[in-house]
């Protein structure tokens, strides 16, 4: 036995140690070269290479079947398909098909990640997701989409754009404010920092705040004659409590009821040329009509993918939505809604819109239920955060209105949004009837029959939603503009 050759104690620690050492050395030679890196790369891409080409074929499936009469829609279908591939539930995966633009949101590996693939060029690829963001800094502008956290919420910072540096405006649950960025000498400095810049209030919405504000079928985004239908039609509030039934979706196309999108066919009103002029609406039968479409949709679409909207802090200017100027008034609701798509307001990153009749409802219920959490409905009054004109029990004017400057008053706040209530009414793009649209908010004239700011109600009349042919102009009327992130 004392003869048998075998490996010392010694020999041993010293060949553990040197492999070691190589461990540390290979280890070392993968990272620096990328080689982890790139090798976890091409697990993502086949991943996102694999993804894509299920949608491919999905779609490829759905063309097949429409020779066996297959009456499924194609969103439905490529849904079905997806969610049998990839195992998934229903609330893991949304599909929508739009003018051969399929795009698809998933959940992969347990990561929310969305899609799109052009069914006329064969081209698709991954687009970022919210969550994939890089996060923003209040004070700070972005050079690209990023997101901003607080109160448990996700806000999105459109590009070129910048978060309050004032505390108080830094709570998406009271109102987070954000403001232009103009470096007109690309220096990286923001031209004169004390200038007024239009300024946006982020309004979150949920999965179950989307499901308030829009009725989803199967129908498609369609011409309807001289109307729209949409995929989503917006909702009425009503009681807030069924989206089916006490909150009904708006009504029927071109017909004399409420409703959203709407093309006003009566009175030659959306087909007057004066008035497509001044709107900035292309001249003609469908064009109008399409391009309102198309807004509508867009504005959907964004709410869905981001999570909410901007409205403007202020009521509509000739500056556009900044403090201390005098409302756009005297003037119809063509040219206001111009005003609200002015380039001035907001490009590149955001789409500036006139706001619609169910982001109005959106905001109403962000006051409600966030932050200060201001009165909103019928059977409450917004006097106390709004320049209306008011009487006493024996019904004498107890305050007589005057029309203000936006932002004028610090208690005619709510959420970091001023004027929301009273001083004037706010021009919205739902039509009433085939020659009718909606103003909210109520003003600050003896007149006005308001004094509340409130949804649009299901079943009954509300003095607090004001109707006009849209060629009407007075004093106390102007818009609010809203903003939607590409």
């Amino acid at each position: 036995m004392k003869n048998e050759k075998g490996i010392t104690l010694i020999a041993l620690v010293i060949t553990i140690i040197i492999l070691l050492i190589l461990a540390t050395v290979s280890i070392s030679l993968m990272i620096n070269n990328g080689i982890i890196d790139r090798a976890t790369s091409g697990v993502n891409k086949y991943s996102n290479e694999e993804v894509l080409e299920q949608i491919k074929l999905a779609y490829a499936e759905y063309q097949m079947a429409q020779f066996t009469n297959d009456a499924e829609s194609a969103t439905l279908f490529i849904k079905n398909r997806l969610k049998s591939t990839f195992n998934l539930e229903d609330n893991e995966i949304d599909v929508d098909v739009d003018d051969g633009i399929i795009t698809v949101l998933i959940k992969v590996n347990g990561t929310d990640k969305e899609y799109t693939y052009n069914a006329t060029t064969g081209v698709g690829s991954n687009v970022k997701t919210v969550a994939e963001y890089p996060d923003a800094t209040p004070g700070i502008a972005t050079t690209q989409n990023s997101k901003y956290t607080s109160d448990g919420k996700t806000a999105v910072i459109p590009a070129g754009y910048a978060i309050s540096s004032v505390a108080t405006e830094q709570s998406i649950d009271y109102g987070l404010v954000i403001k232009e960025v103009v470096d007109n000498n690309n220096d990286g400095i923001e031209d004169d920092e004390e200038a007024e810049r239009n300024e946006w209030v982020w309004i979150p919405v949920d999965s179950t705040e989307f499901g308030l504000m829009f009725y989803k079928n199967e129908e498609g985004w369609l011409i309807y004659q001289t109307d729209v239908i949409t995929k989503y039609m917006s909702l009425d509030r009503g009681t807030l409590t069924d989206p089916k039934n006490g909150g009904r979706r708006r009504r029927t196309p071109d017909t004399n009821q409420a409703r959203e999108p709407g093309f006003l066919t009566m009175n030659a009103m959306d087909l007057n040329s004066t008035n497509l002029s001044a709107a900035g609406l292309v001249a003609g039968l469908t064009d109008p009509a399409t391009i309102l479409r198309d807004d509508y949709k867009n504005m959907v679409k964004s709410i869905k993918k981001n999570g909410g909207f901007y409205v403007g802090r202020y009521e509509l200017s000739s500056l556009g939505t900044k403090k201390n100027a005098p409302p756009l008034t005297n003037t119809d609701w063509y040219h206001l809604y111009a005003a609200c798509k002015s380039s001035s307001l907001g490009s590149g990153s955001v789409v500036p819109s006139m706001i619609w009749g169910c982001q109005w409802d959106s905001v109403c219920n962000f006051i409600k239920t966030s932050g200060d959490q201001k009165d909103i409905g019928i059977s409450h009054s917004s006097f106390s955060y709004g320049n209306y004109t008011t009487y006493d029990e024996d019904g004498n004017i107890a305050h007589e209105g005057v029309k203000e400057n936006t932002g004028s008053n610090e208690e005619w706040k709510a959420n970091n949004i001023y004027d929301i209530a009273g001083n004037c009414w706010e021009w919205t793009q739902e039509a009433y009837s085939r020659n009718i649209r909606v103003r909210r908010g109520g003003s600050y004239m003896p007149t006005n029959a308001g004094g509340r700011v409130d949804w649009f109600p299901a079943n009954a009349y509300n003095p607090h939603v004001k109707k006009a042919v849209p060629t009407y102009s007075a004093d106390d009327q102007t818009s609010r503009p809203v903003l939607y992130i590409k």
